[in-house]
């Protein structure tokens, strides 16, 4: 033990049998009042340390013939106090007031606890520690009767936990028992409460013992238990919950049972463009849609990644439908962030009317009607996603309507130039349409930045062209396009990205598009330069073929716009 000020070191020098063990077990010291012991006291001692009821008293006799009442007590960083009290010849508790003070030094000002008496035939506390006052908020004086003690449990303990004591005491028994207080200050408190029992002839008489205040443990306790059951993303319950529940309300009398499945449509597109980040709000947003449009009774839970299930007891199929209706009704006008992006779910239900129905098949039902309906709607939802994204763009960028306008003319009559198909014609004009997509994975604040950028900046421009691929690879009305937009940025040298790809080896549209930006770029206002004269934008182009260009690629562009084909910037 350390050697410092300690009740516990101070009860050393009390006229009571003391023991100390350390709390690992072993014996620390021994105080010289406890004189000849039995010897079975020290393994008492470490084998009830850990009991329930530890002080609960327990008749021992020593030696010479002495009997002793020895009771255990918590002590200092999980140590053990032994107290022996003298019950020879019939003295059951003698020098009453100096055990109080003993057990008022070891366990109020050694343990954080409120040592406690109460008469039980004048009503009375006849003892309560000033560690109610720090614990409780009340002074030792407001404890009047025993009323007091059970009008200020919980009221959701209350009935139990006073019926608990009143059996044991009844009994003899000693007891321990862990119920919520209120505090004066209205605060809730949980409390472990150890009862030891004073009998008489004609039964108890006193109970005797010490509150703990375990709030700390009971709230650790309780957010395991939140960890355990709900979802740390969304807040709603998780599939180890969704799945316990469903077993529980499969039961007759909450029939008819109705499930639904719910699927987050565009999930994947918003992450790969936006980052997992956006796509954790997106989900965040659909979770409060969903249990704002169910019922209390109902039990919402993440199925997992972008999927959620409801279960609702005593639903029929048409309310059910009812509900389904109601939340696409919702979520048809559901944006999220500036972007706006349009968030939208896809719904499948099914439901268990008949007892002799297996529950997992109508949850596989369910599911079954979600994906329909999610192909069903898939191709419009993505597109919905990719038109906010493009709208995004538009407005915290340079890439407007009447740029890309321009792009797809000039790209349309190189490609007929050099004799494109209409469908190849087709594709070259959707490619320009979306070739900087991926740019909507930026910040408004590097696409519109005055000054030059620094490496790092540079860095994250040079991604949007891996962007833009997973954008248009995720839909298939886009996919076409999904490898032109990759090598956009490719350079007829080699020295492009993010492939570095070398002349012929650059998609054809790619080349075409890689012209056609460049020359709408120079011809333009951007927010670190004004736009450059016709000649000097004409002329670097002159100088970039067999370079930056494909120089095939630079003379029928140059041609088309000595012909007029191709608007000559102003």
């Amino acid at each position: 033990m350390e050697d410092r000020s300690s009740p516990a070191k101070d009860a050393k020098n009390i006229g009571w049998p003391l023991m100390y063990l350390s709390a690992a077990g072993e014996l620390e010291w021994i105080n010289e009042a406890a004189g000849a012991l039995p010897p079975d006291t020290l393994s008492w001692a470490r084998n009830c340390a850990d009991g329930p009821d530890n002080t609960s008293p327990d008749t021992m006799t020593s030696p010479e013939g002495r009997t002793w009442r020895r009771r255990i007590f918590p002590g200092d960083g999980g140590a053990s106090i032994v107290l022996l009290e003298d019950v020879h010849e019939g003295i059951s508790d003698p020098g009453q007031t100096e055990i109080s003070a003993i057990e008022y030094k070891l366990l109020v000002e050694s343990a954080e606890a409120i040592l406690w008496k109460y008469d039980i035939t004048s009503d009375t506390w006849s003892y309560v520690s000033p560690q109610t006052k720090s614990i409780l908020g009340y002074a030792p004086e407001e404890w009047t009767g025993l009323a007091f003690w059970a009008n200020n449990i919980h009221s959701e303990d209350r009935e139990w936990a006073t019926l608990y004591c009143q059996e044991c005491t009844a009994l003899g028994q000693a007891h321990t028992f862990e119920y919520r207080f209120l505090a004066k200050s209205g605060r809730v408190v949980w409390l472990r409460d150890v009862v030891s029992v004073e009998m008489g002839d004609d039964g108890p008489t006193a109970l005797r013992g010490f509150m703990i205040d375990i709030t700390d443990r009971k709230m650790a306790e309780q957010r395991l238990e939140t960890l355990s059951f709900k979802d740390q993303l969304t807040g709603l319950y998780n599939r180890r919950f969704f799945e316990e529940e469903i077993t529980r309300l499969d039961v007759a009398r909450q029939l008819p049972l109705s499930i639904v499945m719910i699927d987050v449509n565009g999930l994947k597109l918003v992450n790969d463009t936006l980052g997992h980040a956006r796509g954790d709000d997106v989900l965040r947003r659909v979770a409060s849609t969903l249990r704002a449009s169910f019922r209390d009774e109902d039990i919402l839970a993440r199925w997992g990644g972008d999927e959620f299930v409801a279960l609702l007891p005593a639903t029929d199929a048409q309310t059910a439908e009812t509900i389904c209706e109601r939340i696409l009704g919702i979520f048809q006008e559901a944006y999220l962030g500036d972007e706006g992006i349009p968030i939208s779910v896809a719904l499948g239900t099914a439901v268990k009317e008949e007892e002799h129905q297996n529950i997992g098949d109508v949850l596989r039902e369910s599911e079954d009607w979600m994906y329909k309906n999610k192909l069903a709607i898939s191709t419009s939802a993505r597109s919905a996603v990719l038109r906010a994204f493009l709208n995004s763009l538009g407005a915290k960028s340079h890439e407007t309507e009447e740029h890309t306008r321009r792009m797809q003319v000039s790209a349309r009559e190189m490609g007929e130039r050099i004799g494109l198909s209409s469908s190849e014609i087709n594709r070259l004009s959707l490619l320009v349409s979306l070739h900087d997509i991926g740019k909507i994975a930026i910040s408004e604040g590097i696409l519109k930045k005055a000054g030059p950028l620094s490496p790092e900046e540079w860095r994250v421009m040079r991604r949007h062209p891996e962007v833009g691929y997973r954008i248009a690879s995720a839909t298939d009305e886009f996919a076409s396009v999904a490898r032109e937009i990759l090598h956009h940025h490719e350079r007829w040298d080699g020295s492009g990205y993010p492939s570095g790809l070398k002349s012929e080896s650059i998609p054809l549209l790619s080349r075409i598009a890689a012209i056609v930006d460049a020359y709408e770029a120079m011809t333009s206002d951007r927010p670190y330069r004004k736009a450059l004269p016709p000649e000097e934008s004409l002329d670097q182009i002159r100088a970039a073929a067999g370079g930056q260009f494909d120089p095939h690629l630079c003379t029928v562009f140059l041609d088309l716009v000595e012909e007029g084909r191709i608007r000559r910037a102003e």
